[in-house]
């Protein structure tokens, strides 16, 4: 299965459409200063995934199984800084 890669984000911001599906992502630069929540819809909507401080460049998390998230993906950078690209369809 081929997924769609994000631009690389560095800021809180929407990936996907509507009815995105969620596959994982990589780290480009290295996360620091708090966790990188990967939510349902909004900045308030359900946590489906965490992405810890301190997580190194070059780490990945790849999900075969992905997660449907009706409204998009979300991606809120919690005051965090460093670089991810979000694996979606």
């Amino acid at each position: 299965m081929k997924v769609n890669a994000s631009a690389s984000l560095t800021a809180t911001g929407q990936v996907g459409l509507e009815n995105a599906v969620y596959y994982g992502y990589t780290v480009t630069v290295v996360t620091a200063t708090a966790a990188i929540y990967i939510r349902q819809r909004a900045s308030n909507g359900q946590i489906i995934d965490v992405i810890p401080s301190g997580t190194a460049a070059g780490a990945s998390k790849d999900r075969s199984l992905g997660i449907a998230c009706n409204g998009g993906i979300f991606v809120d950078f919690n005051g965090a800084s460093g670089t991810v690209v979000i694996l979606y369809e």
